[in-house]
């Protein structure tokens, strides 16, 4: 047994001799494997169309940037303040929707195409746009989103990140300030039925009062009672000219007639409505707000978006290096593969080796 192993490890030890002897005998073959690898990188490196990527950095507004949002509201408004972080949640919503990529896609993109170029299926297209523009959220908290754009043209990589950013700024503002104005429209039109409202009420209580000075009118002048009598105390604050109960009549018939002259006369009640100057003011302010696009900020950008100017792709030298030990490999592992292959089929050994199986202690065979 000990024989039979020793035999294992020299025949092992003697294929391993003989592939490396194989190897450097067809290191001819070797060495050009490897050439048309390094001569194939080179072509790639001429050929190659390099690629720049622009990005840009967002994050939430300052509070300073949505001041002017809030005017109007909090308070006894009813209407709550508006956090940079409900600004910016509109603004992502924005950046990250499927439309505004559309949008873009077909106001940006495809008029930049040849004729040849557009004429591909619209998915396909806008496949290989999707993959040229990426938005990526960095962080959480705070949340951070970076917009990115992989052209051969580091300027026009730079224009539409730029014009990326832009038009969804531009959509989150009109949404925002939209949002504004309807929260005003719904506090203004609440006033103008408050105010309508009072006015009803004054208008009633006005009509209400002239009936009841009539009455005493009446009781006055068929008592003869033509001035009021003078009185004290409890009946004299019952008679006082801002209140009208069962003993008005004893104010007499001049003093009551000359109210309601005054009261028929009267052509608005607004100056007798407590408030309703106040709440006058205020319809007026949010029947008349207006915020320009201008004075808000929904997003900040962390840093200026710079025209790159080192492309993406891997330098000449590294792709020189993978190109040859990948011919390095391919070649010796096409050698061996050779001399795998011709000792297992082409051997003239494995004939004799499978008929010595076949009969197996030949020599005793022969002597019977």
């Amino acid at each position: 047994m000990r024989n039979d192993r020793e035999c294992r490890d020299k025949d092992h030890e003697i294929d391993l001799l003989a592939m490396l002897e194989l190897l450097w005998k067809q290191r001819a073959v070797v060495f050009v494997i490897v050439f048309l690898a390094v001569a194939l990188s080179l072509f790639y490196i001429v050929v190659r169309v390099p690629v720049y990527e622009a990005k840009a950095i967002v994050e939430a507004p300052a509070q300073e940037n949505i001041s002017q949002l809030n005017y109007g509201r909090g308070g006894e408004s009813g209407l709550p303040l508006l956090t940079t972080g409900d600004v910016y949640e509109i603004y992502v919503h924005h950046l990250l929707s499927e439309s505004q990529r559309r949008k873009f896609f077909e106001s940006v993109y495809l008029p930049q195409l040849s004729e040849v170029q557009r004429r591909g299926a619209v998915e396909d297209l806008y496949r290989g746009f999707a993959r040229l523009l990426q938005v990526v959220q960095l962080s959480k908290s705070p949340a951070r989103y970076s917009v990115s754009v992989k052209l051969p043209d580091p300027e026009q990589a730079a224009l539409w990140v730029k014009q990326y950013i832009e038009m969804a700024e531009v959509a989150a503002k009109a949404e925002v300030l939209e949002n504004v104005r309807s929260d005003a429209s719904t506090r203004a039109e609440n006033l103008r039925r408050e105010i309508t409202a009072e006015r009803e009420t004054a208008k009633r209580k006005r009509e209400d009062r002239e009936a009841r000075l009539r009455e005493a009118l009446a009781v006055a002048r068929s008592i003869g009672l033509h001035r009021p009598l003078a009185l004290s105390g409890e009946v004299a604050a019952e008679l006082s000219p801002g209140r009208v109960g069962v003993l008005s009549y004893m104010r007499g018939s001049d003093a009551l007639g000359a109210e309601i002259e005054s009261l028929e006369a009267r052509a608005s009640d607004d100056p007798f409505i407590d408030g309703l100057r106040e709440r006058q003011v205020e319809l007026e302010f949010y029947s008349a707000l207006k915020i320009l696009p201008s004075t808000i900020a929904v997003y900040r950008q962390d840093g200026a978006i710079g025209v790159p100017d080192r492309s993406i792709l891997p330098s000449g030298v590294l792709v020189v290096v993978v190109g040859s030990l990948l011919g390095v490999v391919v070649g010796v592992a096409s050698v061996l593969m050779w001399y795998l292959i011709s000792v297992a089929f082409l051997s003239p050994d494995n004939g004799n080796h499978g008929k010595r199986r076949r009969h197996g202690g030949g020599d005793s065979g022969q002597v019977l």
